[in-house]
């Protein structure tokens, strides 16, 4: 019973570790009208919060016209380069803000 728990939890360990890495590899393979799209979208969010507080995935989404995987993408990116705070951990509530 112990083996088939541990196994599962490395499986569900390696699928999020995976979802996590995989995220930051997609930019790696875009074609340069792709990248500088990107980057006016990001550029759009920082632009954005020089006038607002915050952000929400659904604002972003309205802002970029892209889907809320999408803008979810473009926010953690942001995060991850230490541009933004992401506040709240899950659902509507989480708002992100400049550092």
């Amino acid at each position: 019973m112990w083996i088939a728990t541990i196994i599962a939890l490395a499986v569900i360990a390696s699928y999020f570790i995976g979802r996590k890495l995989g995220k930051r590899a997609a930019f790696k393979y875009l074609n340069p009208e792709q990248m500088r799209e990107r980057q006016e979208n990001l550029d759009k969010i920082l632009h954005h919060l020089s006038y607002h507080d915050d952000i929400t995935n659904d604002e972003a989404a309205d802002l970029l016209g892209v889907s809320h995987a999408t803008a979810e993408r473009y926010l953690d990116d942001l995060e991850h380069q230490g541009r933004l705070v992401q506040i709240g951990r899950t659902g509507r509530s989480v708002k992100y803000t400049l550092k």
